[in-house]
């Protein structure tokens, strides 16, 4: 697989998570890595997860995607 496929998923699961009911009020305490695990275990994602290179280069992928989704009006101003 090269970086550039890597990275396309990457992005497309956090736009996903971005989208997601992890990022409005109800989870606003926990932490960026807390709803992100949590929403790819709901989502039975459970083995990217567990994978830490994965997780945090998707994690790095939802900061970078941030301005995106609060463009499209995913997250509250």
């Amino acid at each position: 697989m090269t970086a550039a496929v890597r990275r396309t998923e990457h992005d497309e699961c956090a736009l996903d998570f971005l989208g997601s009911e992890f990022t409005g009020q109800s989870y606003i305490d926990w932490p960026i890595e807390r709803r992100l695990e949590a929403y790819l275990r709901h989502n039975g994602l459970t083995h990217l997860a567990d994978d830490g290179e994965w997780f945090g280069v998707l994690l790095e992928r939802v900061m970078v995607n941030f301005a995106t989704a609060r463009r499209a009006g995913w997250l509250p101003h």
